[in-house]
């Protein structure tokens, strides 16, 4: 099974015991971060992990944070997401079988490396039981998050309504006659359809996303962990930038590809990452920490060899 792993600070000295446990497992693993111990606020985690989930890069997620909590808050503002938050086994289990929990967020305040694997294996176990009353419970669920959704897009819409009759034209006469104040009061013509608008950006059949479990595996087992680290963002960053791309492990990194059209082939070496992008395999110099990844990932001609990509 494909997971991602995202935590804060409090949570980092226990995710390597987790990831560890996970692939003991012979789960894929995409570790998102933090990577180290400096302070960090967890919302920019869950929103990575609940992303990849959302556009199908993995299966579950997992969450490290302090008391679970604001985890599972934040974790649940995006659509789909069924997060739950847990300090023990017995919630975990629960929060598969009866409510089909596709996010864990665990409190690990307090909580020992082994625990919080632990609890994270009891939650995979688990399964849901389909319960006719959890069937109808996770039904009303999901009409509240579409009504939350539609009453956001008709707002959207009365908003741009209230915009359209302030601009009407008013009469310049100082002293105006019943008849033009009633006639002000009409409401204003309808806005564009919004359903042209909402089938514009939320498109009713998206592309299928490739599986690339064999490349998360892959990357999930370089023990340099700087290289790791930086392996990671590049599969992210082409994952994101190129969903139905192919992906492959090769026999020194990793291959992007669309129907045979390359796009990216990635080198691990010894302390660095070099990365080849586009059709015409632009190269980058050997980079050799997060910081110069960030910035060659930005570097015009790579912009410019993956902008060449028929996709």
């Amino acid at each position: 099974m494909r997971i991602a792993i995202g935590c804060d600070h409090l949570g980092f000295p226990l995710k390597g015991s987790v990831i560890e446990a996970l692939e003991s497992e012979d789960h894929a693993v995409l570790d998102l971060g933090t990577h180290g111990p400096d302070p960090v606020d967890y919302p920019a985690m869950v929103r990575a992990v609940t992303t990849a989930l959302a556009k199908g890069f993995v299966d579950l997620g997992v969450v490290l944070c302090e008391s679970a909590v604001g985890g599972a808050m934040a974790a649940n503002k995006l659509a789909g997401v069924r997060a739950v938050g847990c300090l023990d086994s017995q919630s975990a289990r629960e929060g598969r079988e009866r409510l089909d929990a596709n996010v864990i967020c665990v409190g690990v305040l307090g909580m020992k490396a082994e625990d919080a694997s632990g609890l994270v294996r009891d939650w995979l176990g688990a399964s849901f039981k389909g319960a006719e009353s959890d069937v109808r419970v996770l039904e009303k669920i999901r009409e509240i998050e579409e009504s939350v959704r539609h009453g956001a897009r008709s707002q959207s819409g009365a908003d741009k309504g209230v915009k359209v009759a302030a601009k009407a034209p008013t009469s310049t006469s100082p002293a105006p006659s019943p008849a033009p104040a009633a006639a002000a009061q009409a409401p204003a013509p309808p806005p564009a359809p919004p359903a042209a608008e909402e089938s514009s950006a939320a498109p009713a059949d998206p592309p299928r996303n490739s599986d690339i479990t064999a490349v998360m595996k892959f990357v999930a087992s370089v023990k340099d962990a700087e290289v790791k680290v930086m392996a990671t963002r590049i599969l992210e960053f082409l994952r994101n930038r190129f969903p139905t791309a192919a992906g492959v492990p090769t026999d020194e990194g990793f291959r992007f590809a669309i129907d045979d059209e390359h796009i990216a082939t990635v080198t691990l070496g010894k302390n660095f990452v070099q990365l080849e992008a586009g059709p015409n395999h632009i190269p980058t110099s050997r980079i050799r920490d997060v910081e110069a990844l960030d910035f060659a990932l930005r570097l015009p001609s790579i912009e410019n060899a993956l902008a060449a990509v028929k996709a």
